[in-house]
């Protein structure tokens, strides 16, 4: 039987221009820190956010999968950004 729930019920709802701007400002807060815990440290922390909250986390990442590719856009550069932070940066410093 579904029962509603008031944070899992809107993942997605949002409109992807209100996603880029605070994904950036995660990548932005980590970047002091080693490539590899960057990276962890951000999956541990949507791991603890989806428990904590009862939301499952594949669910989780199917939506952020497809606010991603709604995200994207002629005139946005959050994502882009994200991608070659990640590119060049992260994969430098992993190196």
């Amino acid at each position: 039987m579904y029962r509603p729930d008031p944070i899992r019920d809107r993942l997605g709802v949002a409109n992807p221009a209100e996603i880029r701007g605070p994904a950036f400002a995660i990548i932005d807060r980590l970047q002091h820190v080693d490539p590899s815990v960057q990276l962890t440290a951000t999956a541990v922390a949507l791991c603890a956010m989806c428990d904590a909250l009862g939301v499952d986390m594949r669910y989780a990442i199917n939506v952020a999968e497809n606010t991603l590719r709604d995200s994207e856009g002629p005139f946005t550069t959050h994502i882009q950004a994200i991608r070659e932070y990640a590119k060049g940066e992260i994969l430098r410093r992993g190196r």
